[in-house]
């Protein structure tokens, strides 16, 4: 699911990725097709319109789009070649796939680090790629926490903050993805930036003091730490997708 990521932990179920998504003109067909399955349900209503979530978890939004699909789970590619016509797409175990038309959706330093290590694109000079080069992305550290006793930051289970150390406070049970009483914490993009590269426990416990510090007599029952390098884009390039080369998007 990428950024609609779901994790089983804690003994229940936390979203830690997209918490929810908005109606949005692009995205309708696939927003109706997940009503008419009854994957999707609305959570609650803001200034800045309808949110919607999965009712078990983001990850059954993502996997109800593979029906048919081919899935290869737990692949790293290392280099891909364009040979008599076509894309082979080689991965660090050497296994291969051939297509024609090759489709990148990683976060652009990831494709860029792959593009730079493929021969057929070594010293690639396309404005656009020099361009898509320059984007960097803020990083995301998120504790998935459950508690003694029943807690949420509101009455609908969702905030964010314009400052200090969180980002976002999610509560997983009025979202019906959780049958416990489960949030997800996201921080800031500062507080993310600034403490990424300690140890994890080292991060986790800095996290549990800060929610602490704010809400005091909040009882923790369990905690564990997700990271995210590649969260949010600092720049957006205006296309929704570009032709690196020939078949190559």
């Amino acid at each position: 699911g990428g950024r609609m990521a779901t994790r089983r932990t804690l003994s229940t179920r936390f979203d830690h990725g997209a918490q929810f998504y908005r109606l949005k003109k692009d995205i309708a067909e696939l927003h109706q097709g997940w009503s008419q399955k009854e994957l999707s349900v609305s959570w609650f209503h803001s200034e800045q319109g309808e949110h919607w979530c999965a009712r078990t978890g983001m990850t059954a939004l993502a996997k109800s789009m593979t029906n048919g699909l081919e899935i290869g789970l737990e692949k790293q590619i290392s280099k891909i070649i364009f040979d008599n016509g076509q894309w082979t797409i080689v991965s660090d175990k050497n296994e291969k796939w051939n297509c024609l038309n090759l489709i990148l959706s990683s976060p652009l330093p990831q494709t860029v680090k792959l593009l730079e290590e493929t021969s057929r694109l070594n010293g690639f000079d396309n404005p656009k790629y020099l361009q898509l080069k320059k984007i960097e992305y803020t990083k995301a550290l998120i504790a998935l926490i459950t508690f003694k006793d029943q807690w949420s930051i509101n009455n609908h289970g969702y905030e964010e903050f314009d400052s200090g150390d969180f980002f976002s406070i999610a509560d997983q049970n009025k979202k019906v993805v959780s049958e416990i009483n489960a949030h997800t914490l996201t921080m800031s993009a500062d507080f993310s930036e600034e403490n990424f590269e300690l140890s994890d426990d080292v991060i986790l416990s800095k996290i549990l003091s800060s929610f602490s510090s704010q809400y005091p007599g909040i009882a923790i029952e369990e905690a564990e730490l997700k990271k995210w390098r590649y969260c949010k884009p600092k720049t957006q390039d205006q296309n929704l997708f570009c032709e690196m080369a020939p078949n190559l998007y």
